[in-house]
């Protein structure tokens, strides 16, 4: 059918004798039979990631008849004589090189966008999403301002987003995958949501939302060989991961996706008889650094004081370099990045040993422990690490598996305010008067803002 749109081009171009009227009815039915190819196309294809939203890849998927078509009707008189500058195709999507001129590429994307929308209600595009997602966020969940937009054509009604966001959650639980082999890390803790107006009532958890959130981290994701779904056996067994997940009528998530977060099974049974510590029989050698380790603080130490005497003799030429962050990051451009991925959010306070019980099931549940991995590191704060070394102590060999780590950041933030308090007498006041003043250097010495704090020592 696509040889078939492009032969009618050609037949409009020979067609000298055609009068406007006949022209235009061609026009129009070439523009149409484009719009029903990216229509049909689009329903076949999964759900659209609106989280890795590309302009130039957008515009790509739309036929480049079509879209020059779009550009020229909307063209102003500085964008054609550009245009009539530069090389044009039909069969080729225009965009200029001009970053001025590459503005307008959204607008011209969202009428695009409009078109397909209004020829089928189930073509699902990216800027109608976000457009929704982003007037959702902003009004306080309005339904009303939803409704009005999806009456305008500007987004899509509040109902539709429940359905998408309900229907994304099921395709990421078909192909979101963590590899088995890999060094990889959960974390757990509080995720807080708080609304612009309170709730009937008082206390904080009279409004928004307080719960606990479960991420796994794989430092580097090129290391894995075998994968693991992130969904139940038994879910996985009735659902094709090799088939898109259609837009249904169900504004929920399957009853099976929801007990396996809210009712996990009991993978680690229950507490045991023997009570063991295997921490007791830690030696002061079990803490020597390693070589690597040793090799690792000597390059860092020599890039921070070299970062030192560098902002320190470019100050008085009013130069201004980068933060330590980009300076110690400037000779790593290879680095490869890590991979973060959302196992599970909990209506359930962080801070309690039932919520780190039902946590170590889920994780069991989704990295196949005993099965695909032996160990998987655990990260929390300074409330669920004590919680998780409990656990351990009172489980026994059922928890060997779990190897609890205390989040970094939270050990920085409680020790920050007993560095301060030792050794701020002995040389960090002066260096801390000199580069903070008023309101900044009372949040240094207090310890109130973890940042200024942090980076203000790592500087001295």
């Amino acid at each position: 059918m696509e040889n078939k749109v492009n032969s009618n081009i050609t037949n409009i171009a020979e067609s000298s004798s055609l009068n406007s009227m006949e022209c235009l009815d061609k026009t129009v039915r070439l523009m149409k039979n484009h719009v029903q190819l990216y229509v049909q196309d689009s329903m076949k294809t999964q759900l659209p990631d609106i989280h890795c939203f590309d302009l130039y890849e957008e515009i790509r998927k739309v036929n480049p008849t079509l879209w020059n078509f779009i550009y020229v009707l909307t063209s102003n008189e500085e964008e054609e004589k550009i245009r009539r500058k530069n090389y044009f195709s039909w069969n080729k999507h225009y965009i200029t090189e001009d970053r001025q001129q590459n503005i307008r590429l959204f607008p011209r994307l969202y009428i695009t966008s409009c078109i397909f929308h209004a020829s089928s209600p189930h073509c699902v595009q990216p800027l109608h999403l976000q457009a929704s997602d982003i007037a959702d966020k902003y009004s306080s969940s309005s339904s009303d301002l939803m409704t009005i937009n999806s009456r305008l054509g500007a987004g899509i009604s509040k109902n539709t987003l429940k359905r998408f966001i309900a229907n994304r959650v099921m395709q990421l639980n078909t192909d979101n995958s963590i590899s088995s082999e890999s060094f990889a890390l959960a974390y757990f803790d509080n995720l807080d949501k708080n609304q612009s107006y309170a709730l009937v009532g008082s206390g904080k958890d009279k409004s928004g939302f307080h719960g606990t959130t479960i991420q796994a981290v794989i430092p580097k994701p090129s290391e894995k060989n075998e994968k693991l779904n992130t969904a139940s056996d038994d879910y996985i067994q009735d659902i094709d991961s090799s088939k898109p997940v259609e837009m249904s009528s169900c504004r929920t998530l399957p009853s099976v996706i929801i007990k396996s977060l809210t009712e996990p099974n009991n993978f680690i049974g229950e507490p045991s008889e023997i009570k063991s510590n295997k921490f007791q029989e830690l030696k002061l050698d079990d803490f020597h650094e390693t070589e690597l380790e040793k090799e690792h603080w000597n390059t860092f130490e020599t890039k921070l004081i070299s970062y030192g005497f560098m902002k320190d003799c470019v100050q008085e030429k009013h130069i201004v370099i980068p933060g330590l962050k980009t300076y110690l990051s400037y000779s790593h451009k290879t680095t490869e990045p890590s991979t973060f991925l959302s196992v599970a959010v909990l209506n359930d306070p962080v801070d309690s040993k039932e919520t780190a019980v039902k946590t170590l099931n889920i994780l069991h549940d989704r990295f196949q422990i005993g099965q695909h991995l032996q160990h998987l590191v655990v990260v929390g704060d300074g409330k669920s690490y004590d919680h998780l070394i409990k656990l351990k102590s009172e489980y026994g060999s059922v928890l060997d598996w779990v190897l609890p780590y205390p989040g970094d950041c939270h050990i920085l933030k409680n020790v920050l305010p007993i560095f301060i308090k030792i050794f701020y007498d002995a040389g960090i006041k002066e260096l801390a008067g000199i580069y903070h003043h008023g309101a900044t250097l009372k949040v240094l010495t207090e310890c109130t803002k973890f940042s200024v704090t942090h980076r203000f020592l790592c500087h001295v």
